[in-house]
């Protein structure tokens, strides 16, 4: 991965406010233990309810498409 720099925005740091992929390594792990306290609760049921809005909405395209 790179890590924010040139990316054609340029010095103007990191890209923290944009829209990054959330659905990489790091989240899902984040996500998935949360014994390592990376997030708080709050975060935590935020993230899982916008990937469960996710999930739900692709599940629906993908059935869809079946037909």
């Amino acid at each position: 991965m790179n890590s924010g720099r040139g990316l054609g925005r340029g010095r103007r740091g990191k890209k923290s406010g944009s829209k990054r992929n959330l659905n990489t390594g790091g989240f899902i792990y984040r996500l998935f233990h949360p014994e390592q306290g990376h997030l708080s609760k709050e975060r935590e049921i935020q993230l899982l309810r916008n990937a469960q809005l996710s999930i739900e909405k692709r599940l629906k395209d993908i059935e869809k498409s079946e037909e």
